[in-house]
C-alpha cells in the first residue's frame, strides 16, 4: 500500500492536503518551490535542488497549484508518478486552454476568446456581446491581481504589454460562487465531496461555506458537470492504432461523459489519449456499469 505521499508546493493548500494525509494515517514531503512554507510540522521540507532526494520519499506525488516548472512536472511524471497527470495540468494550467476545453465538454461559461496584443483586444472588444470585458491573464494572476476591467478602448491601455495573452471573458451577473470536488482513483471510480460556497471581496476569497445550502437539482447538475471533467483521462494501453497513416499507441479503456450506447457491439468513439486526439468508427467494446468504461479491443 502507497502511504508516502508528496506535495508539490508549501502554501495553505498544501498544509490543508498534508493535514488530511496525516489524518489518513500517510506520511507527507513538501517540494517547496518560491512560497513561503507554511507546513512546517507536517513532513520534511525539500528544496526544488533536491529533487530526486524528495522523490525517493514518495509513493505517488500531486501538486498544489498548476503553474509548475515543466522540468520538474515531467521529472515527477516519469519516476514516481504524478496525479492529477501531466497531460490534465497542462490544459488546466492556463486559461485559454482551459476554457477551450470546457468548451469541448459542453460545459456553459461566459463567452471569452483570447487576445495576444491590444489590436487583437480591441478587434474582439467590437465583435464581443456584452460592452464590459474581465480580462485575464492566462497564465498566472490570482486573488485579483492580473486581471482588468475593460469597458472601452481607453481601458485597454491600462494592460501591460507583458500581460498578454489575455482571455477576454464577458462580464456576467453572479449571484453566488459554489465548488465541487472530484477524485478519480486509477481504475476510474469516481467520487465527489460535499457542495461548497464560496464568499469573495474584491476578487478575493474570505471564506467557504460547506455544505452549501442547494438543491438536489444543482448537486446533480454539478456532480454531472464535475464527472465530465473527471472522465477527459484515459488508461494507456500498448496496442496500436493508426491515424493519417501513422501508428498511434490506443489505451485499452476509454472513460466516457455518459453511457448511451449497448452494453456489448460496436460503435463510432472519439478518444484522447495521451493528449492526442482519435476518431473512428467499428471499435468492438463492452461496457462496464460500475465504472462507466469502454473496453476497446485492440
Amino acid at each position: 500500500m502507497k502511504t508516502r505521499l508528496g506535495i508539490i508546493g508549501c502554501g495553505q493548500l498544501s498544509q490543508m492536503l498534508g493535514e488530511a494525509a496525516n489524518r489518513q494515517g500517510m506520511s507527507v514531503a513538501f517540494l517547496c518551490l518560491d512560497e513561503i512554507p507554511v507546513v512546517q510540522g507536517l513532513g520534511p521540507i525539500f528544496e526544488a535542488s533536491e529533487l530526486e532526494a524528495y522523490l525517493k520519499v514518495c509513493d505517488a506525488v500531486t501538486v498544489e497549484r498548476e503553474s509548475i516548472d515543466d522540468a520538474i512536472l515531467q521529472r515527477v511524471r516519469d519516476t514516481v508518478g504524478l496525479a492529477p497527470r501531466y497531460e490534465a495540468l497542462v490544459v488546466l494550467r492556463e486559461r485559454d486552454t482551459q476554457k477551450a476545453m470546457l468548451d469541448s465538454l459542453k460545459i456553459p461559461t461566459s463567452p471569452w476568446f483570447c487576445a495576444t496584443n491590444t489590436q487583437e483586444l480591441l478587434s474582439g472588444m467590437a465583435a464581443a456581446p456584452q460592452s464590459a470585458l474581465r480580462c485575464k491573464r492566462t497564465l498566472g494572476g490570482y486573488d485579483g491581481g492580473g486581471q482588468w476591467r475593460v469597458t472601452s478602448p481607453e481601458d485597454c491601455a491600462d494592460i501591460p504589454k507583458d500581460g498578454f495573452p489575455v482571455i477576454a471573458e464577458a462580464e456576467i451577473a453572479i449571484e453566488r460562487e459554489l465548488a465541487i470536488v472530484v477524485a478519480r482513483d486509477s481504475y476510474g471510480s469516481m467520487v465527489t465531496y460535499p457542495m461548497t460556497e464560496n464568499v469573495m471581496r474584491d476578487g478575493i476569497l474570505i471564506g467557504s461555506l460547506v455544505p452549501a445550502n442547494v438543491t438536489d437539482a444543482m448537486t446533480a447538475q454539478a456532480t454531472d458537470y464535475a464527472y465530465t471533467q473527471g472522465r477527459m483521462e484515459t488508461l494507456p494501453l500498448g496496442s496500436s492504432y493508426n491515424k493519417n497513416g501513422e501508428a498511434r499507441a490506443l489505451p485499452d479503456q476509454v472513460v466516457c461523459p455518459s453511457a448511451k450506447m449497448n452494453t456489448l457491439g460496436k460503435g463510432k468513439l472519439e478518444i484522447s489519449a495521451n493528449g492526442v486526439d482519435y476518431d473512428g468508427s467499428g471499435f468492438p467494446f463492452e461496457f462496464e456499469e460500475a465504472a462507466d468504461v469502454y473496453r476497446i479491443a485492440p
